[in-house]
């Protein structure tokens, strides 16, 4: 690919590395990603061969040439919207909040925002307007959903509410099967939603709920609570995001 418009985008302390072809389509370097996370280079270099041999992620990756510290460089890049279902993929363990806590919360963060970011690179005056028309998307075709089933049945149980909203985001119609959804991992389900449609974050669910962070990290990735701590945390759960609709509603009403 010749004359990649080349960018370094700042984000959360670290600068990461991103191009547009010629057709508009954005990639993100996957080295600088990784290193902004904070994995290390056996780390990264276990990403850099997961994303080449994944029946998924190897269709969005391709080896570009960019400025790196060694001068212009072949190194691999990933289309924009496979970044979100690749760092979906990397899995915040439990062993991961208890012994590198600002790992886990940095990898949340570009899990939750580093396409926005990369995007906005290229497109400000699009991510930066309050209100504007949306480009439409994409007609999905039989092979997307196809890929899309993939990725659901290969997924973890504790990571499917995440995998799935990343799903939703894209396009796809996600259908909500209340009635089979198992009790134990109605927490996870719970915590997602309030962080994904509600916009809370671990640290407030912690606060509310007087449980550390940390805690609350694992019960969203599908550990469960002993006792009755489960039932606890999705009462205070319910009441708060219940508070939050009533509130929103509240102008509107005043209004008829």
């Amino acid at each position: 690919m010749n004359d990649l418009e080349i960018r370094r985008v700042p984000f959360m302390g670290a600068e990461l590395m991103a191009a547009r072809d010629n057709d508009g389509q954005i990639w993100a370097g996957v080295r600088w990603m990784c290193d902004g996370i904070g994995l290390s280079e056996g780390q990264r270099k276990r990403q850099v061969a997961n994303i080449q041999t994944d029946t998924i992620l190897s269709k969005g990756g391709s080896n570009l040439v960019l400025p790196t510290n060694g001068g212009l460089q072949e190194v691999l890049c990933l289309k924009l919207d496979f970044v979100p279902l690749w760092l979906a993929k990397i899995s915040i363990t439990p062993t991961m909040e208890r012994e590198t806590p600002e790992l886990a919360e940095r990898l949340e963060q570009y899990q939750l925002h580093a396409k926005d970011v990369l995007a906005a690179a290229f497109l400000p005056s699009f991510y930066g307007a309050e209100e504007t028309a949306l480009t439409p998307q994409r007609v999905l075709t039989p092979d997307d959903y196809l890929r899309a089933a993939s990725i659901v049945a290969n997924c973890r149980n504790e990571r499917l509410p995440y995998v799935l909203g990343f799903l939703e985001q894209g396009g796809f119609e996600i259908t909500e099967v209340e009635n089979t959804k198992h009790p134990d991992y109605e927490l996870a389900y719970l915590i997602n939603k309030a962080i994904n449609e509600y916009g809370f974050s671990c640290v407030q669910i912690g606060q509310l709920t007087g449980i550390s962070r940390g805690q609350i990290h694992c019960y969203r990735n599908g550990r469960i609570p002993h006792g009755s701590r489960a039932k606890y945390i999705i009462h205070v759960l319910t009441d708060a995001i219940a508070k939050l609709e009533t509130k929103s509603a509240l102008p509107s009403a005043a209004n008829t």
